[in-house]
């Protein structure tokens, strides 16, 4: 049951971890000395993990109306171009084509090659020659010899990188899970080196040490280029100023009235995280995926549904909306983040 407990968590941590609960029925399967050890040890994690979701489980109940809802078709929709958005009469909708061709599965297909291509480089990069060599050598052995500790080991690692390999998107991050296991298989290969004779011991030290002196060298190197020392979000850090400038701007809203904003910012995910300061209620209305700003009639129409007050863009945005200015009044700014107040708005 605390196995089902561990593998709840981590999926509600991560989407990507939600195959792991398989890994341990597969472990089961395979360690579980009877027939009724294995089918008890299954039962018991998997009632583990459906209870450690029951919150999960009841939020989507009570706000979706399915235990199942989630954006990932969403998401997946919008890089296919399958997405669209619909404003009708009960408000505004994403639409997820119902109709779907080969040619779609064919544009999958392709981006999933982007994917792995993208995950081969960086695990490179990450891992290093001579610890993907390092690394190997313990897989190759399963060819001739059956390692049930190895085994366990490779089904939760594929539990995770099939939901990531098969995902739209690659993020460097990713590698963060993978990486302790990776460095696991490594030294499992030294270990195999290190008892033959002198050459392989040898062999063994001198990949062991290469991995110490690659990770030195590819950290330098990306610090040069990405100019922060993280290696998993250095995209995040490098926006250090638009931060800066956010939090200034929302630091300086306190002295406005209350009132919802509507944001349509192409930096820092639409603006979104100000929130955290400014404390207002935000809505989010930035198109999804593409990153695009919403068309003005969706906004004036977001504007009326919930009396918003405030817009909040940026100088990338701001052009698409230069021709609605006079129905805005500019109100708080700070570097390319922008606040404007809606003229027709009602006082709050």
């Amino acid at each position: 049951m605390c196995s089902g407990f561990f593998c709840a968590l981590a999926f509600l941590t991560h989407g990507a971890f939600i195959l792991a609960i398989l890994a341990t029925f597969a472990c089961a399967l395979i360690s579980g000395k009877t027939p009724k050890n294995k089918v008890i040890y299954i039962l018991l994690s998997g009632a583990g993990f459906i209870a450690s979701l029951v919150p999960l489980i009841w939020f989507r109940l009570e706000h979706f109306n399915s235990p199942f809802h989630n954006l990932n078709s969403f998401f997946i929709a919008g890089v296919l171009g399958k997405l669209s958005m619909d404003s009708g009469s009960s408000g505004i909708f994403w639409q997820v084509e119902e109709t779907w061709h080969l040619g779609d599965l064919i544009t999958y297909t392709l981006n999933c090659l982007k994917v792995w291509k993208k995950f081969v480089i960086y695990l490179l990069w990450e891992w290093g020659p001579s610890g993907l060599f390092l690394g190997s050598l313990p897989i190759l052995g399963l060819f001739w010899k059956n390692d049930r500790k190895l085994l366990l080991l490779l089904f939760f690692l594929a539990s995770y990188l099939v939901t990531i390999l098969l995902w739209p998107g690659f993020k460097s991050r990713f590698l963060a899970p993978v990486l302790p296991l990776a460095m696991v298989l490594s030294i499992l290969g030294y270990s195999k080196l290190i008892v033959r004779e002198v050459f392989l011991k040898k062999l063994g030290v001198g990949c062991l040490a290469v991995i110490f002196i690659w990770f030195m060298f590819s950290w330098s190197i990306s610090v040069q280029i990405n100019g922060s020392p993280s290696r998993y979000y250095s995209f995040d850090l490098k926006h250090k100023n638009d931060y800066a400038e956010m939090k200034a701007l929302a630091l300086d809203m306190h002295g406005l009235p209350k009132g919802l904003v509507i944001g349509a910012a192409r930096s820092l995910d639409g603006g979104v995280e100000g929130i955290y300061w400014h404390e207002f209620p935000y809505i989010h209305s930035r198109a999804w995926v593409s990153g695009e700003a919403m068309d003005w009639n969706l906004i004036e129409r977001i504007k009326t549904d919930y009396n918003a007050r405030y817009f909040w863009t940026d100088d990338i945005m701001l052009p698409k909306y230069s021709e609605y200015l006079s129905k805005l009044e500019p109100v708080l700014e700070s570097g390319k983040f922008k606040l404007f107040r809606f003229i027709e708005s009602p006082d709050i």
